[in-house]
C-alpha cells in the first residue's frame, strides 16, 4: 500500500463527516483543523436508548467535634 502525504491546506475525510485539515507544518509539529457535526439533540447513536440514572441527593454529615 503506498504512502499518502498531506501539505498544508490538504483535508483528510474521516466516516464522511469528520474533516481533519493541515493548517500547518513546522519541524515535528502540525497543527490540524477539525471540523465535525455538533451533537445530536438526544446524545448518542440513532436507536440506542440510554438509561436514566437517578439523581442523588447531597446527604448533610456533621463535622467532627473539636476535643
Amino acid at each position: 500500500m503506498p504512502d499518502h502525504v498531506l501539505v498544508v491546506g490538504d483535508t483528510l475525510v474521516v466516516a464522511a463527516a469528520i474533516r481533519l485539515t493541515v493548517l500547518a507544518v513546522k519541524e515535528d509539529r502540525v497543527l490540524l483543523g477539525v471540523s465535525a457535526p455538533g451533537p445530536s439533540g438526544r446524545g448518542g447513536p440513532p436507536g440506542v436508548r440510554r438509561k436514566r440514572r437517578p439523581r442523588r441527593t447531597a446527604t448533610p454529615t456533621p463535622l467532627p467535634s473539636e476535643n
